[in-house]
């Protein structure tokens, strides 16, 4: 009976000491891929390219969408056009300034661009019909009208004037609201499609550390395999940790 006690204790010993040194190596290595990830994030302008592309391929798909339902408008629709506008209203014509934002801020200098497109149609039409090509044809052609006079005093409006003015603002904040929802739509996506090619990278590097490491080691190929797969899960819980230290450190 003594026998088999210590044959038991020492099977689970043996254990906890293989994989506690298993487990803590795929650690280190999820560890290592994520600093490798964030190291080549700080050095090189990732995201600034990552958003640039993004941008660009926003902008083209709603230029043609805009050149489709303003047709009637006569008005071109110029990409190059509004992407400079864009770019002179958000930050002065500074692109690196503007893409090496996080999403968030982003998207909220290109709302405050938007919004001079609104208050000045007929200045920035390209800007404004690509934001709001989602838009009512009829809602924008009010808006490029000169809109209703300022109001010196209510109550010499007549009843045509008051429904021109009301017509005006309503088209406004539809249009308002169409152009936010775009922005919106294009902060989702891109902070989406972002974090997606994260997780990618985290779980391809450490793969191929792992099968570069094992297959030095002449390790089986289930061995090679298997410990490949649980160090890529493993990466992107170390990537999570390091996003929770970082906010640490900020605050």
């Amino acid at each position: 009976m003594d026998s088999i006690t210590q044959a038991v204790g020492q099977f689970f010993t043996d254990a906890n000491a293989t994989w506690s040194g298993f487990l803590g190596a795929l650690t280190a290595i999820g560890f290592l891929s994520m600093a490798i990830i964030e190291t080549l994030k700080n050095m090189f302008p990732v995201r600034n390219w990552f958003q640039r592309l993004c941008l660009n391929q926003w902008l083209t798909a709603h230029q043609t969408i805009a050149t489709g339902r303003f047709g009637a408008l006569k008005r071109p629709v110029s990409m190059a056009e509004a992407r400079t506008d864009l770019l002179t209203l958000a930050v002065n014509g500074d692109a690196n300034a503007l893409f090496d934002l996080p999403i968030e801020q982003l998207c909220g200098q290109l709302n405050a661009a938007i919004r001079v497109a609104l208050d000045y149609p007929q200045d920035h039409f390209p800007l404004l019909a690509i934001a709001a090509a989602r838009a009512s044809e009829r809602d924008i052609a009010l808006i490029l009208g000169e809109g209703p006079a300022p109001i010196v005093d209510a109550d010499t409006l007549t009843s045509a004037q008051l429904k021109e003015r009301s017509r005006f603002v309503d088209a406004r904040n539809r249009v308002t609201q169409q152009v936010q929802r775009a922005v919106d739509a294009f902060q989702i996506s891109t902070g989406f499609r972002w974090k997606f090619w994260l997780q990618v990278a985290s779980f391809v590097l450490p793969v191929a550390l792992v099968l570069l490491a094992l297959r030095h080691a002449h390790a089986g190929k289930g061995a090679l395999v298997l410990t490949a797969l649980v160090a890529g899960f493993i990466a992107p819980v170390a990537h999570d940790v390091l996003v929770v230290i970082q906010r640490l450190r900020r605050a």
